[in-house]
């Protein structure tokens, strides 16, 4: 279309002012287009690349380290029940909570047992004294030599893609699509253990958090765990990012 222009004003103009002027001209534009064309589908050719890289990191999660991240969950709940259970047990003799049904024995918690625990909501102060005292008795936990090495292969997967969308490697959309919910019950299944190994500096976990509320990750009620909705993170330290 541009050349057939430029041919119609070329036979309509004398033939010094087609060479002198209009030919430079032409080519500068031609040579323009040709660099924006390029660029576009230079452009498009790494916006496809990022996005396969990070496919090709979630494929990787799946295949292993999904495993590991179940399997120290299953690992935790037995605690984590038991000391919810013992907290409520505990609000309720201390008259902080009213009972509302049976008594609950936390020696054996069963089907009928978890149906009592539901009874109760804590809300407010309750609420973060519970997140407390849970927390406490898992940092207390001693990991398996396996459970271990678990959490630190996930540790240094999940940064590597916070590493990879900074340096513009892997795409932050996909990044967020595919990650954001294993990111979160990671980074509130290990905030626990921060305590222990540094305090006050930064952790992977503080990592991955303000990477995920950098996304705004938080403001999404999606990707929350929590089902009142408080916040996304667990830790007091983790949920003081979001605001």
């Amino acid at each position: 279309m541009l050349r057939r222009l430029i041919a119609c004003l070329a036979s309509a103009l004398p033939p010094k002012f087609v060479s002198d002027r209009l030919l430079p001209w032409a080519s500068l534009v031609l040579a323009v287009i040709g660099a924006l064309w390029v660029f576009h589908e230079y452009s498009n050719d790494l916006a496809i690349a990022r996005v396969m890289t990070t496919i090709d990191l979630h494929k990787r999660y799946t295949e292993k380290l999904f495993v590991i991240k179940e399997e120290v969950t299953l690992a935790s709940i037995p605690l984590l029940l038991h000391s919810r259970c013992k907290f409520i047990e505990n609000s309720v003799k201390s008259g902080k909570l009213k009972p509302r049904g049976k008594s609950i024995n936390c020696n054996n918690i069963d089907r009928e047992t978890l149906q009592e625990l539901d009874r109760y909501i804590l809300e407010g102060e309750l609420r973060k004294q519970l997140r407390e005292y849970v927390f406490s008795r898992v940092a207390e936990r001693t990991l398996s030599k396996k459970e271990a090495q678990g959490l630190a292969h996930l540790s240094i997967f999940f940064r590597s893609i916070v590493i990879c969308v900074e340096h513009d490697n892997c795409d932050a959309e996909t990044s967020i699509a595919l990650f954001a919910r294993e990111m979160v019950e990671f980074v509130n299944m290990t905030c626990p253990f921060d305590a222990k190994v540094e305090r006050g500096g930064k952790t992977v976990t503080k990592e991955l958090a303000k990477f995920l509320v950098d996304h705004e990750v938080h403001k999404n009620i999606y990707w929350s765990l929590d089902p009142n909705r408080e916040k996304l993170f667990a830790c007091d330290q983790l949920r003081a990012l979001e605001g």
